[in-house]
């Protein structure tokens, strides 16, 4: 039966908690993504509110 060495073990390892850290990092930027997509379009959404029930200044016909 073969044997690993023991370099080529903490090899795959490293090759292994990389790819994991990878993956999160990329999901952890998709959730950032759409959080910031999501308060963008609630302050679109605000804003044409707020602009809508705005009195009219003063002067204006």
């Amino acid at each position: 039966m073969a044997s690993l060495s023991l370099p080529r073990v903490l090899q795959l390892k490293k090759n292994s908690l990389d790819a994991e850290r990878e993956q999160f990092e990329k999901f952890q930027f998709a959730q950032y993504d759409s959080l910031t997509h999501f308060e963008i379009s609630i302050s679109k959404r605000a804003r044409s509110i707020w602009t809508k029930n705005d009195p009219p200044e003063a002067g204006a016909p």
